[in-house]
């Protein structure tokens, strides 16, 4: 069995961490961090966090929805996908139609890189999912509501593979869909799960409205 270093994303603190590993998988986390604010133990999140890691439903390539389908891409093919399905929106209902949810637990060159991709675009509607401590994170980068997200015609999930399942996906459900029939999002990094409805993208996801849980 071998040590391997590695850095926890969990949270924005980015802490270093050692992780021992059996061939190519890993066993768990050692206990030691060499550098972070639990000393050098690392916090509850990290120390089961590598379950994540080779979770049998973890997303490990790009996957797009082809006739029904999810079927695996580059990432060139499918950033050009999602990159066609946000014009497409952005020209038949306007910048203001795009709305982006990110987490609070992102690094702040992460969310200076969302707030670019925000102001590219063409909009201000851009939410972060959060847990009540996060509150001060998040209160000077989140500037839409569950409101702005439903009303969206197009809705780009930037999330980690553990953001969701520390917050409530019930943020991010929604029960009516008045615009169902023109809605779309574009889903990364995620899986859906049958609780809530979603929307769909057009060439990507044509299920019905679901909410979401990251796909470890």
């Amino acid at each position: 069995m071998d040590t391997r270093e590695s850095r926890c994303l969990l949270c924005s603190l980015g802490c270093d961490i050692a992780f021992r590993v059996k061939g190519e998988a890993v066993v768990g986390p050692e206990f030691l961090s060499t550098d972070g604010p639990s000393g050098t133990r690392v916090c509850a999140r990290g120390l089961y966090g590598s379950e994540l890691l080779s979770h049998p439903q973890r997303v490990a390539t790009p996957l797009i929805r082809r006739d029904g389908v999810l079927r695996e891409s580059s990432w060139d093919a499918a950033i050009d996908t999602v990159g066609a399905a946000i014009r497409n929106v952005v020209e038949e209902y306007g910048p203001g139609a795009v709305a982006i949810v990110t987490e609070a637990t992102r690094s702040s060159e992460e969310l200076e890189a969302v707030a670019l991709l925000a102001r590219s675009i063409g909009t201000g509607a851009v939410s972060c999912v959060f847990e009540p401590q996060d509150w001060p994170l998040v209160a000077r980068e989140s500037s839409a509501g569950v409101a702005s997200i439903q009303e969206a015609n197009c809705v780009i999930v930037l999330v980690t593979c553990s953001s969701l399942i520390r917050s409530s996906p019930k943020r991010l459900s929604t029960r009516n869909t008045p615009r169902e029939a023109t809605a779309s999002s574009s889903l990364i990094r995620g899986r859906a799960t049958p609780r809530g409805t979603r929307a769909n993208m057009s060439g990507i996801d044509r299920e019905p409205r679901r909410s979401y849980l990251p796909a470890f």
